[in-house]
């Protein structure tokens, strides 16, 4: 067998590298470029720079894009938290205005538009027989009534919200003064205060609303906040309970 005819030189420590793949008698093989090195031969320097002794691409527009981006539109929460602070302040504002041009406005019930009058209304039902027409029936409604009266006294156990009595229960409140009386649910009992089976007598009911309302009138000192108004002047709480007394009253029918 012949022998090659070509030898490495054992005068170099170099060893020469072939260019192209051949057979095995062309070993050592010539070693991979590094990941670097390939990366920096395969993508073209018009997509994607390299920063020195970095191997990850870099774009050159991350570093020279400088413009801000465009505001994102806001989530939904924050519309909807802005849509109801908007009718807070609103509604504010319109109380405001309910201050300076209605707070003596008339209450729109005969039978309830001052106190004395309510309680000439509230004594005759001793006399003539009355029920509600649907909901409560009536003793529980007169008792639901002298716990709302107590409470603007004793206070309430469970209020709203700061916030609440602030904006939206300020607001509302403004509109039933507007208007002269109030709408609210006439099934929603007072929060925290003791619940009020149905079916107990009638007498106990009258004298129990009857007594609130003479106790608030009687009464010289510091009023609570209301639960959902947030603080009134004894003026405006006075409206306040009538007009409550009145919407119930609005179911009332001749037994």
């Amino acid at each position: 067998m012949s022998t090659p005819s070509w030898r490495p030189s054992p005068r170099r420590s170099r060893v020469r590298w072939c260019s192209r793949r051949c057979s095995a008698r062309c070993s050592p093989r010539r070693p991979e470029p590094s990941l670097g090195i390939v990366r920096f031969l395969t993508v073209p320097q018009g997509e994607a720079a390299y920063d020195h002794g970095l191997r990850t691409p870099r774009s050159p527009s991350h570093a020279m894009n400088t413009s801000p981006k465009p505001p994102s539109a806001p989530s939904r929460k924050r519309r909807a938290f802005l849509t109801v602070g908007g009718l807070a302040a609103a509604g504010v504002a319109a109380g405001a205005g309910y201050v300076a041009t209605h707070r003596d406005h008339a209450l729109a019930s005969a039978e309830f538009r001052d106190l004395p009058t309510a309680l000439r209304t509230l004594d005759s039902l001793r006399t003539t027989p009355m029920k509600m027409r649907s909901g409560w029936d009536l003793p529980h409604v007169l008792h639901h009534a002298a716990q709302s009266i107590h409470g603007s006294i004793d206070g309430y156990p469970h209020p709203k919200p700061a916030w609440f009595q602030a904006s939206i229960g300020s607001a509302a409140f403004s509109v039933f003064g507007a208007r002269g009386r109030m709408n609210h649910g006439l099934q929603d009992p007072i929060p925290g205060l003791p619940t009020i089976p149905d079916g107990l007598e009638l007498q106990p009911a009258i004298h129990d609303v009857m007594q609130a309302l003479q106790r608030f009138d009687q009464h010289t000192g510091p009023l609570a906040p209301h639960f959902a108004y947030g603080a009134l002047d004894k003026s405006d709480y006075a409206r306040a309970h009538l007009m409550h007394i009145a919407n119930h009253w609005d179911l009332i029918v001749p037994a």
